[in-house]
């Protein structure tokens, strides 16, 4: 993303892509580029005011379980809305099973992808902007055995 970002950076202010273009260039690059980031800098203030005693513990559990709860709540309601328009049938293990997928996505899966999005644009970086190449060497030895 951010190479794309860099690439067409030509849209953020060109008359031609009016205010769609710029509307959303700005939205990658606040909300998709930059977010990560900020999400990591909170999370190192959590861990450095938790090392200095300074986390009130009890509102910080409570925060975090408000937090999961909403982002639970938008998940069940999401899921259950494309269900009934849909017209699907399911059961009640479905939705437990959707439930505890969501509990983890947003305790586990989301701090630990917010880490990698910082490390692969910092990586991107420091690698002087190359992602370097992919060689499909299994899927090529196969083509070139089938072809002959």
């Amino acid at each position: 993303m951010y190479q794309c970002l860099k690439k067409y950076k030509s849209i953020f202010a060109n008359y031609r892509f009016g205010a769609v273009g710029s509307i959303s260039y700005i939205y990658y690059i606040l909300f998709e580029l930059l977010t990560p980031f900020i999400e990591c800098f909170g999370i190192v203030i959590i861990f450095l005011s938790l090392l200095f005693n300074q986390l009130n513990i009890p509102f910080f559990i409570s925060l975090v379980s408000l937090y999961i709860f909403y982002c639970v709540l938008i998940t069940l309601s999401s899921f259950l809305h494309r269900i009934y328009s849909q017209q699907l049938v399911i059961g009640i293990l479905d939705i437990v099973k959707v439930f505890y997928i969501a509990v983890f996505r947003y305790l586990i899966l989301h701090p630990v992808l917010t880490f990698v999005k910082v490390a692969s644009v910092i990586g991107y970086k420091n690698k002087k902007m190359v992602w370097g190449h992919i060689t499909r060497e299994k899927q090529m030895k196969d083509f070139e055995t089938s072809v002959t």
